[in-house]
């Protein structure tokens, strides 16, 4: 009886709440991860021997040259950008797939896609600025001692780069995180959500943990084919310094052009392993968190006994 219950409305506000919440319990456990893949995104072939061509060798040099501490360099960034990356990405994702869901029917798949476009534009401008600091605070350990910005923290980071830099360096790279983000919120949505109600609609499994599971791993693998190369640039564009007042690149397109023109199309998917593995994790432990912190505001807050979730 219960599944033929309405469930009740949750409150857009509480959706923004919500969506950070699973965010940063997700980020917290996968940012080594994410680490090693922005490390392994800016090896070139100009860098140290020591930095080698799998993220296991990466992990291992970063462990004993720096500390295992180092594999969580710029979690505050990570935090603040889910707080508010995340947070609006995914309050206004659910917010408006509710909207457009008439008579119990879910959205279309293309009214989907056209959410996750409008949510991945939304959310890039107030999480780029946290993202330029993560790039370069997780990439500061490789550099030379003499060439370190040696941020302290995500405050002190937005400082020194409003301070020596102008405050418009915080946007920079939004157009490659920008169509990141859009086939991220695309990729990951859509497929976790299409997925989901596939295996409901035919059968093949209920609205549980186990759905939740496979649903999450395929929406990772999906969401990292699509959206690597576009991570590798901007994490390029971010971390680059300007020399004698002259930028390594001008923007998007030049930086693909000098990438794919002196290392190959491959190194867009440089880092594919560790970002698949943070990105699958990642996804997996974010919708989990979210159906479960959902479910539970439901049932305390409003009273819902419906076991709906998202």
């Amino acid at each position: 009886m219960a599944s033929n219950v309405q469930p009740k409305p949750v409150p857009k506000h509480i959706r923004f709440i919500l969506g950070g919440l699973a965010g940063i319990g997700a980020v917290t456990v996968c940012h080594p991860l994410d680490f090693l893949k922005t490390r392994m995104q800016l090896r070139t072939e100009g860098t140290v021997a020591t930095e080698h061509t799998t993220f296991i060798h990466m992990a291992k040099t970063v462990i004993l040259t720096e500390g295992p501490l180092h594999l969580f360099d710029g979690l505050s960034a990570a935090v603040m950008r889910q707080i508010f990356y995340t947070s609006a990405r995914t309050g206004i994702f659910t917010s408006l797939n509710d909207i457009y869901s008439k008579d119990g029917q879910p959205p279309t798949i293309i009214q989907r896609l056209g959410i996750g476009v409008v949510t991945g534009v939304v959310g890039t401008f107030f999480g780029v600025p946290f993202d330029v600091a993560l790039i370069r605070m997780s990439a500061d350990g490789r550099l030379p001692p003499e060439e370190r910005r040696n941020y302290h923290h995500v405050g002190d980071a937005f400082y020194r780069i409003i301070t020596e830099e102008g405050i418009l360096t915080l946007w920079r790279g939004i157009i490659p995180t920008m169509c990141r983000a859009v086939v991220v919120s695309t990729s990951a949505f859509v497929t976790y959500l299409q997925t989901k109600e596939f295996f409901i609609r035919r059968g093949y499994m209920q609205d549980n943990f186990s759905n939740h599971f496979v649903s999450s791993m395929i929406s990772g693998l999906v969401t990292t084919i699509t959206s690597l190369p576009f991570d590798a640039i901007k994490t390029r564009l971010q971390n680059m310094k300007i020399k004698d007042g002259k930028a390594e690149y001008a923007g998007m397109l030049d930086a693909t052009t000098k990438i794919i023109t002196k290392e190959g199309v491959s190194s867009l998917f440089r880092g594919f392993t560790p970002y698949y593995l943070r990105q699958g994790p990642f996804t997996i432990l974010y919708f989990v968190m979210l159906e479960f912190i959902t479910k539970e505001y439901r049932r305390f807050v409003l009273g819902d006994m419906s076991g709906a979730g998202l």
